[in-house]
Formats: structure tokens, sequence, C-alpha cells
């Protein structure tokens, strides 16, 4: 854990020290670093690399372990490398590995284009008594055919920090009705007729049947759920984000969700 610590250690001191009065609920405020690096001026826009990361810090809440918690969350995702390993310690460390990267490239290939950039964007999408739920984008280009992009959604508990799976949300057995629920809206976003063999147009899911990620949010509208590129489909299929209204999804969720 100290590798993420520069992270999150001075919101949870900032929330330790603000103990006159505590808030309701977590607060948040938003950090963000950035950097360019390589000819970026208007004659050389194509060896240019820029990298921006932006997330929120749990600077306050009814209790410290709640901001530790999400912060340490937030670190996980935010600090960890493109390319598998080791978190880094800091965001300026991430950024700095990516020109670094960017810089050996160029030198391996003069004469090429090397258009790179990375941006990871975390935000509170929705903040209740139910959830907290944040949106985690990534998104980029280092070359090849196609740039990079993921969406990440990071689900907790306000009272504790803990993050939620989406089994822990569900009353028992409810996990059937909320995937019957889901297919019926995923159908709708991919343009798919009810009689549609989700296998014929593409889709791969365990035994042929539809099943929710767990990739998963709160919404003001209800449950929100997204498939990243080549989750379930080959990359020309892309992304595919789906909403289960609240009354539908109502019936499956456990009464502290509702």
């Amino acid at each position: 854990m100290r590798r993420i610590g520069a992270l999150i250690v001075g919101a949870s001191l900032l929330a330790a020290c603000s103990g006159k009065t505590r808030p309701p609920e977590p607060l948040f405020e938003t950090r963000v670093t950035e950097r360019r690096a390589g000819p970026c001026g208007a004659d050389g826009q194509v060896d240019c690399a820029g990298a921006r990361i932006e997330y929120p810090a749990c600077v306050a809440a009814p209790v410290d372990e709640i901001c530790e918690r999400i912060n340490r969350t937030v670190a996980e995702w935010v600090l960890r490398p493109l390319d598998g390993g080791a978190p880094f310690d800091a965001p300026d460390a991430v950024i700095e590995r990516f020109l670094e990267d960017h810089g050996a490239e160029r030198q391996r290939a003069p004469d090429g284009r090397h258009t790179w950039s990375m941006e990871r964007t975390v935000r509170v999408s929705f903040q209740g008594p139910q959830a907290i739920s944040l949106s985690a984008l990534e998104s980029g280009f280092t070359g090849g055919p196609h740039p990079f992009s993921s969406l990440t959604y990071l689900t907790f508990r306000p009272a504790t920090g803990e993050r939620l799976t989406l089994s822990e949300i569900l009353v028992e057995n409810g996990r059937h009705g909320l995937d019957a629920a889901g297919e019926i809206y995923f159908r709708q976003a991919r343009e798919l007729a009810a009689g549609a063999v989700l296998a014929d147009e593409g889709f791969r899911f365990p035994g042929g049947r539809f099943t929710l990620p767990e990739n998963f949010a709160f919404n003001r509208v209800g449950l929100q759920f997204h498939f990243n590129v080549d989750d379930i489909a080959p990359y020309p299929l892309g992304e595919t984000g789906l909403t289960i209204p609240q009354g539908e999804a109502l019936p499956w969720l456990r009464p502290e969700f509702q």
C-alpha cells in the first residue's frame, strides 16, 4: 500500500484535521495533473505526446476510514501502468513513464508519426444514501490501428467506503431477474430484435445466455452497466452501455440499496 500513499495521504490528513464538524456525507475535491512533451507547437503536432489525469479526492467524511478506503480504490485505478505491473507512486510518475515511452518510440522510429495521448478521468457520477458511484474513463492513442478506451464504474457504500460488488446489492436469487431486465435494454441499445440470437449477432456470453457485467453504477434513473470493447464482442462492434430504470430494478435490490 506504500506505493499509493502519495495519492491518498493528503486527503486523509485533511479529513482527520477537520474534526470540528463532520459532513453528513463524503466530500470530494478534484485534482488534476497534466503534461506534454515533444514538439507540440503548431508545426509539430505529429510528434507531440500529452497526458492528463483527473480524479476526485475524498477530503472529509463522517468517519476517516470512508475517505481512506475510497481514495485507496481510486489510487489503484489511477496509478496502474498502461502495460501492467506494480502501481506507480503518484500521478506524476504515471505521466512521466508515458512521456518517456513516447520519447523512446520517437528515437526508435525517427521517421514515423508519433502523436500520443493518454487521459484518465475519474468523476463522482452519483452520490446518494444508498451508494456513491464514480465513473473512471481511460482513453488515448499510442500508435496502431485504433485508439484505446475503457470505462470502469467504482461503487461504494457511503457509510463505510467499501467498494460494492453487484451480488452485494441484490436480494438472494435476484441476479436472474435483473439479467432478464437488463437483456431488454441491451437489445434496445444494440437495436436487436427480441428474438435475435445474440451469438449470431456477434456477442459472446457464457452458454449463450445474456449476463450483466460486474461493471455497474447507480444513477438518478436507476442502475447503469457498461460493456467495454472486447468484453463480449470483437472490436468493430464497440462498447455498450445500458440503464435499467429504478422501478424495474427495485424488486431485485436489497432494501438498503433501493
